[in-house]
């Protein structure tokens, strides 16, 4: 016959335990702060991004994280090889929380650009238009 007291002793011991595993377990995936597209030397009249240049595109995160870039057509241009849009198709965070790849915009229009962290449904997400690009150097001219 089983005492009380070695009854509760025992829940006692296991509370704790539960208690110091969930105090020790990682935090839930880290979030998506920031996609940033950055112009460099590209120039037009009504947008800064052209077909045919190419553009640093910064991913923040917390540190570590992996991260896969989509870019669609909002235009209603197919989604067949978004995939193709990026070199590399996904960053992993440095320490400062920091991932870079390159932007080929394919078509002229409007671009949502997401990012999802691997393993997660977590996304953020930027919009960016597209022209007509023309390389003169390191420069793009867009119309």
């Amino acid at each position: 016959m089983f005492e009380a007291h070695k009854i509760v002793g025992r829940v006692a011991v296991f509370g704790a335990a539960a208690a110091a595993l969930a105090l020790a377990a990682p935090t839930a995936g880290a979030t998506i702060t920031g996609i940033d597209i950055a112009s460099g030397l590209s120039f037009g009249s009504s947008t800064s991004y052209g077909v045919g240049c190419s553009y640093t595109v910064t991913v923040t995160a917390a540190p570590g994280t992996s991260v896969s870039l989509k870019d669609v057509n909002t235009d209603n241009k197919p989604e067949d090889g978004y995939w193709l849009s990026f070199n590399p198709i996904g960053v992993v965070t440095d320490s400062s929380g920091k991932g870079t790849t390159t932007w080929y915009p394919r078509w002229k229009g409007l671009h949502t650009i997401t990012g999802q962290e691997f393993g997660s449904d977590a996304t953020f997400t930027v919009t960016a238009t597209a022209g007509t690009g023309t390389k003169t150097g390191p420069a793009c001219l867009v119309s």
